[in-house]
């Protein structure tokens, strides 16, 4: 410290000065930094402004601001439970959803404070799986029962007869309203009591009551609504209303009837429909003579049929020899396929076709050049032919170039392509052989879409793997797992 004397020239007062302090600013009438307020000096405000009803608000001598003569407030608003308020705000009381006879959620205040807002609350079992509901806490409502991945999304069917989907929505395929991508699982809205549901490449499908409801892209008429107009949320496929099961593909949608007769509707050119011209279609179209269709199954560009017997049919494009009738001729009409007499599953890929038989072993035909049918070749067949190393599958999916069947016991096995980790085995590595998806082992349902894969677990999860660019794995990112993640809120 260095003190210099100075003298008042006109007092002849001598003071000492502190060189390099900095004078005190408290009192100078100026608002310095650090300060509230200096004095009379209040920056404007009041005890109003400071959040209180009335009152003199004043400046301490330490240039902050005296709030004791402000009056608080009274009534809805001021953070107090007043006389006559279940609760203000943020202050609840200690109240939660389950205090108020819930299972669990989010408790809020009304606006009016004299009551609790529970409709943040669930309660399980009540058939609806609330938006703060996952399925490990409410199974009865939440949990996971049908899984169906599409091209760039997946959707999965509730125990409650819900639905929800996730991924892509570029064309409103989720069917929540909105055009949003969503990497998290999002309620398709306005949609209850489905028993089926389908995502094809850009739509989705689903079936209630015996009517067919579809959604997303449009543009061959695909949703079946006599138009060719998207839509966000579901739509009425017109004239259907004992429809059993559904199947959204590539542009075009199938329905299976309880009769065992079908019928198609979107785009034809490659005789998808399979009522005997190429003529597309945004209506439905019966598929000409098939005798007592079980089971629907499609994909691209061609579609299958398992028959009463364990027979199966298809029709559509034939270019890798997909349709198993020994050649490589398209038909518009269906077509029996070779050697297949004892079927009980049926699976459509891209450009390949799969069979489960009553003996738990697998047959495939059609293209093989990623080993999608496992016969020990990356050779096409025209003619089904029986995948190595199964003989305990009780069901089977195939997504565009892969597959993947369930064994019985639960384990899930996959094979093909594999460039975005759909085979879950921890590579990327395609297989000609089948591999085991890493820790599935309680497997209930399966599916697979263009590069990802997904499975419904015993215990009502729901579990993917593969390509994650749109989100259509569900666990909210976008980046690709070669092995299974949990989809949030399963």
């Amino acid at each position: 410290m260095v003190l210099v004397s100075e003298r008042d020239g006109d007092s002849g007062v001598a003071w000492d000065v502190e060189l390099g302090a900095s004078a005190p600013t408290c009192g100078n009438g100026n608002i310095d930094a650090g300060e509230q307020c200096d004095g009379a000096n209040l920056g404007g405000q009041t005890c109003v402004s400071r959040g209180y009803a009335s009152g003199a608000l004043s400046c301490s001598s330490t240039c902050q601001f005296d709030e004791s003569p402000c009056v608080p407030l009274t009534g809805c608003g001021n953070g107090l439970i007043d006389t006559g308020e279940q609760c203000d705000g943020n202050n609840l009381s200690g109240q939660t959803c389950a205090l108020q006879g819930f299972d669990g959620g989010t408790l809020t205040c009304a606006g009016n404070c004299l009551a609790f807002d529970t409709s943040g609350c669930f309660q399980c079992g009540d058939g609806v799986c609330s938006p703060n509901e996952t399925a490990p806490i409410c199974a009865s409502d939440c949990a996971a029962t049908a899984v169906s991945a599409g091209s760039t999304h997946t959707c999965a069917l509730l125990a409650s007869s819900g639905a929800v989907c996730f991924g892509d929505n570029s064309f409103g395929e989720l069917g929540d309203g909105t055009n949003n991508n969503s990497n998290v699982p999002v309620p398709v809205s306005t949609l209850s009591g489905a028993t089926t549901i389908s995502a094809g490449v850009d739509h989705s499908c689903a079936v209630v009551s015996g009517s067919t409801l579809c959604w997303g892209h449009n543009d061959g008429g695909q949703l079946g609504d006599s138009t060719n107009n998207n839509s966000i949320l579901p739509v009425t496929v017109v004239g259907l209303s004992n429809t059993t099961t559904v199947v959204a593909a590539n542009t075009y949608t199938c329905a299976l009837f309880g009769g065992g007769s079908a019928a198609c509707w979107g785009w034809n050119y490659g005789g998808q429909l399979g009522d005997g011209t190429n003529n597309d279609s945004n209506v439905p179209v019966t598929v000409s003579g098939l005798p007592g269709a079980l089971a629907l199954a499609a994909y691209d560009v061609h579609t299958c049929a398992l028959l009463t017997g364990g027979s199966v049919a298809c029709w559509g494009w034939n270019s890798d020899g997909q349709l198993g009738d020994g050649t490589h001729n398209s038909s518009n009409t269906p077509v029996t396929v070779l050697g297949v007499s004892n079927a009980v599953d049926i699976a459509v890929g891209g450009g390949h076709t799969c069979v489960v038989l009553t003996t738990g072993s697998v047959l495939c035909w059609g293209r093989n050049y990623w080993g999608q049918l496992v016969d020990g070749t990356w050779t096409e067949r025209t003619v089904a032919v029986s995948v190595l190393g199964v003989a305990d599958a009780i069901a089977v999916d195939a997504g565009y170039d892969h597959t993947c069947a369930i064994r019985a016991g639960g384990a899930a096995i996959c094979w093909g392509d594999n460039g975005e980790g759909q085979l879950g085995n921890g590579t990327i590595v395609e297989s000609n052989v089948p591999v085991t998806v890493t820790g599935v082992s309680t497997a209930t349902d399966i599916s697979g879409g263009d590069g990802q894969s997904c499975a419904v677990l015993a215990s009502g999860g729901l579990a993917c793997w593969g390509s994650s660019y749109f989100g259509e794995r569900g666990d909210g990112t976008n980046s690709n797992s070669d092995v299974p993640v949990t989809v949030s809120g399963f």
